[in-house]
């Protein structure tokens, strides 16, 4: 399989595509093309990463292709070259014609090369962000679909008055008939005697305008959110249903109100752990690239640099290191690609990939793992993801800080619900400081997980006593 970055050279100029493509095919996959013609053809059959385009060619400009180009393939990265020097055909061309690089001739190859290393990044970072926002928009569509659950679960326990608990109030004309005891809970009422009529005046007196908002709303019987300081100069966020009943055989207006405070801080937490966890994995993402597979590619460079000198002394051997670097880029390619993403999970499941990963742990560390389960089918597909996040994660906390030569995974089907329970031999820490001091990122972006697909996540360790975590996802949700 070919892993190289793919160019695409147009020039009318025969010396200079040979030229380019001698210099250029030691890194690239290098297509050279003497028409714009030629190059369409050129960019449906191959998966160009960066198009290089000579401006003055006599079928067509190089910015009205690349014009073109941007058009029909926007991702692909489009650098201009010329002879002319002109400030505003540059600044056109940029503007224009989403031109990544303006290069004025003559120039060097050395700084061609920089330039289209610059541009393979800026379309590799494009492609992961492109990535990035599609399983952002995935996750705030499961976000959604879980607070659309509960809020119609939750709508069902109003009926039951006293119990709920919901705010419930019947107001007529600024007078409250009935107020159940969340909602004197809320607006912080602790009436013994009299109660309805200490209602009304505490919602007379320090809550006016949300009475006057709450009379403006009915009308259209829609909900709407409220902010409020109570008695107790305590903040509290609302979210009020208001309605117009028959009450009595008199109009009156039905508010059935929820205290949403800790459900809005807990979307804040959630929505900056998820944005954290995103920037964290593009900067390891990145690192990797840079500090594993970086190195690698220089020095496959190298061997073939020394393989052209014919006055080697022994080529055979510096082949076969060659072909070994070329082997161990391509597995540590191949593992970057899989913690992106997945394609493993999808294609065999989660335990056959989670033993394929503990196996190639095993070799590269000596560490003995169990992995028991009662799995007959494939779970949903969000919930492997899940638990192939989750276990991954603490997988390589275990590696990186427990000490810890065993490791215990056991995966079950219990009712309607999946049991995860995971734990290591390690050396253990203080689990309750870790998470106080906010050091324990990993270990909340678990928690975040199992709450996006509403389960049930308990974690254990202390020093001396390894770790261990168990999850219970619901599967028909």
């Amino acid at each position: 399989m070919n892993n190289r970055d793919y160019i695409l050279y147009v020039d009318d100029n025969e010396v200079n595509l040979r030229l380019f493509a001698e210099y250029l095919s030691d890194t690239y996959e290098v297509v050279i093309e003497n028409s714009t013609q030629k190059a369409w053809e050129s960019l449906n059959r191959y998966p160009i990463k960066v198009i290089v385009s000579d401006q003055r060619m006599p079928e067509e400009e190089g910015l009205v292709f690349l014009d073109k180009v941007n058009q029909t393939y926007p991702e692909i990265i489009k650098i201009l070259c010329t002879a002319y020097v002109d400030e505003n055909s540059a600044i056109k061309a940029i503007n224009q014609g989403g031109i990544f690089h303006y290069i004025v001739k003559p120039y060097s190859y050395e700084y061609m090369r920089e330039i289209i290393k610059h541009a393979v990044n800026e379309y590799n970072l494009k492609m992961e962000n492109k990535r990035l926002l599609k399983e952002l928009q995935r996750n705030n569509s499961i976000l959604q679909q879980a607070f659309n659950q509960i809020k119609e679960q939750q709508l069902k326990l109003f009926t039951i008055f006293d119990q709920s608990n919901e705010g419930i109030v019947i107001i007529r004309n600024g007078e409250v008939l009935e107020a159940n005891p969340a909602f004197r809970r809320i607006f912080s009422i602790h009436a013994q005697e009299r109660i309805l009529m200490a209602c009304t005046e505490t919602i007379q007196k320090n809550y006016s305008s949300f009475l006057s908002k709450l009379t403006e709303e009915v009308s259209e019987g829609k909900s709407f959110e409220y902010e409020i300081v109570n008695i107790e100069n305590k903040k509290r966020y609302l979210e009020v249903q208001p309605s117009c009943i028959d009450f009595l055989g008199k109009k009156a207006i039905l508010a059935i109100i929820r205290d949403i405070t800790e459900r809005r801080e807990a979307e804040y937490r959630i929505l900056e752990a998820i944005t954290t966890t995103q920037e964290n994995e593009q900067r390891r993402y990145a690192r990797e690239l840079h500090d594993g597979i970086g190195p690698l590619l220089s020095t496959i460079k190298m061997y073939v640099e020394w393989l052209t000198n014919p006055q080697l002394p022994n080529p055979d051997q510096m082949l076969q290191y060659a072909i070994q670097t070329i082997d161990e880029t391509i597995r540590q390619t191949k593992n970057l690609a899989n913690q992106m993403s997945p394609h493993l999970l999808e294609r065999f499941g989660l335990i056959q990939t989670l033993y394929d990963f503990l196996e190639q742990t095993k070799k590269a560390t000596a560490i003995n793992y169990q992995l028991s389960n009662n799995l007959s089918n494939r779970l949903p597909s969000s919930i492997e993801i899940t638990i192939y996040r989750i276990l991954l994660e603490a997988i390589n906390n275990t590696l990186k800080y427990a000490n810890a030569d065993n490791i215990n995974i056991e995966i079950k089907i219990l009712n309607n619900e999946v049991s995860v329970k995971y734990s290591d031999n390690g050396k253990g820490f203080d689990l309750e400081k870790v998470m106080n001091e906010g050091k324990g990122m990993g270990l909340f972006n678990m928690h975040v997980r199992v709450q996006a697909l509403k389960g049930q996540c308990k974690m254990f360790s202390s020093p001396g006593a390894g770790f261990s975590v168990e999850i219970l996802l619901p599967i028909n949700e």
